[in-house]
């Protein structure tokens, strides 16, 4: 699945659930089949943001205050792919398939390509 068709459908799961209208009873309407078991993956994190697929179908994000990114793999499991990130929050994936990465506390911008090497992108503004 592309990274744009990843992050439609991650957009339309977060307004149709945050959206979800009230019918005439006054009773939420569900945006989850009654037949569907909703299961825990995961937990214990800071405060997550960045969600981003790779080109396989890999999940990336971030747990800002524990300064880490987490990749979610499409076999089911869950790993820390990079830890002392600068608190990092948004993700994104280039054409070469680096992952780039906002690092709020060090005020930076970086790139880490596939082997994990990481390079600065930007870390000021007019000198």
């Amino acid at each position: 699945m592309s990274f744009k068709k990843t992050l439609t459908l991650l957009l339309i799961i977060v307004l149709l659930i945050f959206c979800a209208k009230k019918d005439n009873t006054n009773q939420r309407i569900s945006v989850v089949a009654k037949d569907v078991k909703l299961e825990k993956l995961a937990g214990d994190f800071g405060f997550t943001e960045g969600p981003v697929a790779d080109a396989e179908g890999n999940v990336y994000f971030t747990d800002i205050p524990n300064s880490r990114i987490h990749k979610w793999s499409v076999d089911g499991k869950l790993s820390i792919f990079k830890e002392n990130t600068g608190r990092a929050n948004g993700l994104g994936f280039d054409k070469e398939g680096n992952l780039i990465v906002c690092e709020g506390g060090n005020r930076r911008l970086t790139s880490v390509d596939p082997q994990g090497k990481v390079t600065v992108l930007a870390d000021n503004f007019e000198g």
